[in-house]
């Protein structure tokens, strides 16, 4: 959170704009400072103000106008979450809703709060293991699948391959008998 004036040459993807705590335009009647505002959003930009103090401000009127032409109400979509895997032109599934005022945009982000919080609680306990009090529980043995010598065991289990191998040791090599000498 900062002011327009520290928030010169600094961009951020989402700006939002409080215009609610005045009663006058005052400093913002400088034009230079609302467009550092409105140019410093990559990706959004929301402006919370009274629009009746500030559509009638004659040096904000081009931005304002700009800003009029779009809604001046909140849509927000709770069921959707970022990054929405939803296509850009395609629309939200569900309805959207509609915040109106600060008290109903104060309820609702109570309100969805609550709702992710008890959900994460629920994930959590359904997951969780049951506790036992050290010494109560009766485990089993595990079974084991190592040898108790490490070469007894084989590389293979199939016999005709223990054969094969036996054979090769001994000299009765059936593939010497398929050899062709080699002319020089």
């Amino acid at each position: 959170v900062t002011t327009v004036d520290k928030y010169q040459g600094q961009q951020n993807d989402y700006i939002l704009l409080s215009l609610v705590r005045t009663k006058a335009v005052g400093h913002l009647r400088d034009v230079r400072r609302l467009v550092v505002a409105m140019s410093r959003a990559r990706l959004g930009l929301y402006v919370f103000a009274r629009v009746s103090l500030f559509k009638n401000c004659f040096e904000l009127t081009p931005a304002f106008s700009q800003l009029m032409a779009r809604p001046l109400k909140l849509y927000t979509c709770p069921q959707e979450s970022y990054p929405t895997q939803r296509l850009k032109d395609s629309p939200p599934a569900g309805k959207p809703q509609i915040v109106d005022d600060m008290a109903q945009m104060a309820a609702f982000v109570y309100d969805f709060y609550i709702q992710k919080v008890h959900a994460m609680k629920s994930a959590f306990y359904s997951t969780q293991k049951v506790w036992q009090k050290p010494g109560s529980h009766k485990g089993v043995e595990p079974q084991r699948f190592v040898s108790h010598h490490p070469g007894a065991d084989a590389d293979t289990d199939s016999e005709e391959e223990q054969d094969r191998v036996k054979d090769e040791v001994e000299g009765d090599n059936p593939l010497d008998e398929n050899l062709v000498p080699a002319h020089s």
